[in-house]
């Protein structure tokens, strides 16, 4: 299943009230089996992150969070997702 259901709209309002920052989460799909951050995606700034483990399981085990210095290969992906309508 996706484990977006675990981040709600409670959860996203209260983040985006608290940091002023702008969150968006999207389903995959089944596109990756791996979890990603994608942060200023498309910009100047555009950073990726491969997360080993769900969100559901952070802070349960160890896991790493690598900086993916390559971003090309994610690119038509994260852009068929991002385009998909909900």
């Amino acid at each position: 299943s996706d484990n977006l259901l675990k981040l709600d709209n409670s959860f996203i309002s209260d983040f985006k009230k608290d940091t002023s920052i702008d969150i968006r989460l999207k389903r995959n799909n089944n596109r990756f089996h791996d979890r990603y951050i994608i942060i200023d995606y498309n910009s100047d700034n555009e950073v990726i992150y491969h997360c080993g483990s769900s969100s559901k399981d952070s802070g349960n085990r160890i896991t790493t969070i690598s900086r993916i210095e390559y971003t090309d290969q994610y690119d038509r992906l994260i852009r068929e997702i991002l385009e998909k309508k909900e």
